[in-house]
This record gives structure tokens, C-alpha cells and sequence, in this order.
């Protein structure tokens, strides 16, 4: 959309796209004037592949190419057309810098092709995953990060929480197996890979089977600070997801701050309630203090802290990553389709 109100969004779109039209309204001279801007936008916000020549803090010549397909191909014309339009010799350069993160996703790409793998993109289908291994292939997929309301509803360590359904999904589907890998230190720059077979193919098997790597290995965890991190608009949405006979060690908890009592509507089974009303009044440095000594003084922290609309914001500042609700707003759980 070209309005003005939708200029911050449309940047984003302009990144790894294969193609650009630009299209303008015959009937009005306005809109085609206005092409410039968007010609501007795109050379600003696509994804090219640019290159400078400095001189101390002083910018002699710069280049911008759109990024091919063979991204070390792409560099090494950029290096060739800076040093032909600025007439520098290559002696006289005295180093060479490259954007980290481009080359060496480039250096990778090219390595796992020679070596007979194929990446896929985050956005590929399941169709085409499935079919991968379907023919034989072998798949790895990253499991053990949080997904949101997005993933399927497991218990983690006894925890309510999210796990991405891939895994499970495309082994079901492209009727594999199900192995999990675990990467274990055994000394200096020494490790241990193991593999094993997950013998029932489910999210919750997967979540066995990570919880299982993690409790023996608890030093190569990337992941534990934030694993149970609610996010979201909506991050209570997921515990609509669980049945209503399956036990939970370990509720998640909510705390409201505000002065008059709130319940949120799941029961206590999936997150206990509890009410601990705060002087707001205090400074910072002492509510900071009081929510930190209401946190740890339970048998879990705090994961939801519901706090009076006009304290929103500090609540959420003051108590770091705990998610912070407006304790005004109704909290309504989803109905499943077939229950209404």
C-alpha cells in the first residue's frame, strides 16, 4: 500500500525480494511524480550488496549493487566496480572489511552445498519439507527455543509452555523417524554429539527428550533465561490448548498488583492466582525491590504480574522481563470452534 500511514511497513517487504513493480494511476500526474520516492525507498531498504573506499573517516567512493544469488560472486563485483569508478589501485588499499553476518552466511551456504546439503528457508512450505524426507532425506530443526501461542501446548520441567510442532509434524507426515541430537562439553574444545531415537512421535516426546539433554548437560543451555518468557498480545492464549485431565506439576503464576482483587479465567491447575497490593507511591528503586522479593518468594517466579493501567508501564520497566497485564482488562479464554 502506498499511503503515507503504511510508509514504516513497506521497507520491510523491499528485503530478499526477487522483484519490484512500481505502478502509478494514468489519471493522475501526482502519483506518477511520486515514483521517485518510491525508487528511492527501494535503493535505500532492498537488499543490496554495497561497497565503500575510505580514507581515514572520509567516504572517496561508494557502490551499491543488487545482491545475486551467489553472494561471494556478488562481493567480488563490488570490490571490482569501487576500485574501477574510484581509479584506486588495489596496492593501495590498505584492508579490506566485509559485513560480518552477509559473508559469513555466504562462506556457509556454500560449504553445506558442497557438501550435499540444502538449506531451506524458514517460510518453506511443510509440503516441501515433508517431502524431503519422505524421499530419504534427513532433516534438522532447532527445537527447543519458545514459540508462543504458536507452538504446541507441553509441559517443560513440570511448566506449562510452548514447543515448536515441526519436528513431530514433518516425521509424521514424511513418515520418518524422530532422533534427537544433543551437543555435550567434555573438556577444552572437546565435545560429545549424541543421537537418539524418540520412540513416540508427539510434541510433548520432544519436549521429553530436550528436558532429558538439558538436565544432563546444563552448561551447554543457551536458552534458559527465556524459555518460559510469556510474549505476545495475547500470552495466556496457549493454556486454552491443554486438556482438562492432564496434570501440571508446576503451574505458571500470576500476581495482580492493583488495589481490587482480579482473576484471570483458567483454572488453578495451569496458573495459581495470587493478590499482593503494592505502595505505588514508593520509588522506583524500592517497588524494584518489592517485586523482585514478590517474584522469588514462591515456589516459582512470577510470570504474569497484573498491574492498575496507570502503573502499566513502570511495572513492566521495573520488574525486567516479567510479562505485565493491564489488571482493568477483561481476560476472556478462547472457546474451541467445536464447544460453541
Amino acid at each position: 500500500a502506498g499511503q503515507e500511514r503504511f510508509r514504516n511497513l513497506t521497507s520491510s517487504y523491499y528485503r530478499g525480494a526477487q522483484g519490484i513493480v512500481f505502478v502509478y494511476d494514468c489519471a493522475s500526474r501526482q502519483s506518477f511524480e511520486n515514483l521517485h520516492f518510491w525508487i528511492e525507498d527501494v535503493r535505500k531498504y532492498s537488499t543490496n550488496t554495497d561497497a565503500v573506499i575510505m580514507d581515514a573517516n572520509k567516504l572517496v567512493v561508494g557502490v551499491k549493487s543488487p545482491t545475486t544469488e551467489d553472494v561471494t560472486s556478488g562481493i567480488v563485483a563490488s570490490l571490482s566496480q569501487v576500485l574501477e569508478e574510484s581509479g584506486i589501485g588495489a596496492d593501495q588499499i590498505g584492508a579490506v572489511m566485509i559485513g560480518t553476518t552477509h559473508f559469513t552466511n555466504a562462506v556457509v551456504e556454500r560449504r553445506r552445498k558442497r557438501r550435499g546439503l540444502e538449506l531451506f528457508a524458514k517460510r518453506s512450505s511443510t509440503h516441501r519439507l515433508s517431502s524431503f524426507v519422505r524421499e530419504g532425506g534427513a532433516m534438522g530443526i532447532l527445537a527447543d527455543q519458545r514459540v508462543g501461542d504458536r507452538g504446541a501446548a507441553c509441559l517443560f520441567f513440570g511448566r506449562p509452555t510452548t514447543c515448536s510442532p515441526l519436528p513431530h509434524l514433518i516425521a509424521k507426515r514424511g513418515k520418518g523417524l524422530l532422533t534427537s541430537l544433543s551437543c555435550e562439553t567434555v573438556g577444552i574444545a572437546h565435545w560429545k554429539i549424541s543421537f537418539r531415537l524418540i520412540p513416540t512421535i508427539s510434541a510433548q516426546a520432544c519436549a521429553d527428550s530436550i528436558e532429558q539433554d538439558w538436565r544432563r548437560s546444563p552448561v551447554d543451555v543457551f536458552w534458559f533465561e527465556n524459555r518460559w518468557r510469556l510474549q505476545g498480545n495475547d500470552p495466556l492464549a496457549f493454556l486454552n490448548k491443554y486438556k482438562d485431565d492432564l496434570e501440571i506439576p508446576r503451574p505458571l503464576r500470576a500476581v495482580n498488583l492493583a488495589r481490587e482483587e482480579k482473576k484471570l479465567p483458567y483454572p488453578n491447575r495451569l496458573i495459581t492466582q495470587e493478590h499482593h497490593e503494592v505502595d505505588f507511591k514508593q520509588s522506583d528503586h524500592a517497588l524494584r525491590e518489592k517485586l523482585h522479593e514478590i517474584s522469588h518468594h514462591g515456589k516459582t517466579p512470577v510470570d504474569v504480574f497484573l498491574a492498575p493501567h496507570s502503573q502499566l508501564g513502570r511495572v513492566k520497566k521495573l520488574s525486567g522481563k516479567t510479562m505485565t497485564l493491564a489488571a482493568e482488562k477483561n481476560y476472556s479464554p478462547e472457546i474451541p470452534p467445536n464447544e460453541k
